[in-house]
């Protein structure tokens, strides 16, 4: 069964105008993954405050996008 739920991943979303898209793209009913690559305490942050307004609607995922081997593992995580 198809499922017609939107799912953005928007890398760098924990912080400044990464942030930004997140809330955007969150208040348009768009479930999210965000990925941070130091920015644990702020993706953290914003996962709980997406998540009060939108129950299981927003996830994080930490990673360095200079080791191209963890791009595979961050579009299953995000398609899950």
């Amino acid at each position: 069964m198809k499922s017609n739920k939107k799912i953005a991943l928007v890398t760098g979303g924990a912080k400044r105008i990464g942030q930004a898209i997140c809330k955007f793209l969150h208040e348009s009913d768009i479930d999210l993954m965000i990925h941070y690559r130091h920015s644990a305490d702020e993706a953290k942050k914003l996962q709980e405050n997406l998540n009060k307004i939108r129950k299981n609607s927003a996830n994080i995922i930490q990673a360095d996008f200079l080791d191209t081997s963890v791009l595979p593992n961050l579009v299953e995580e995000t398609i899950k």
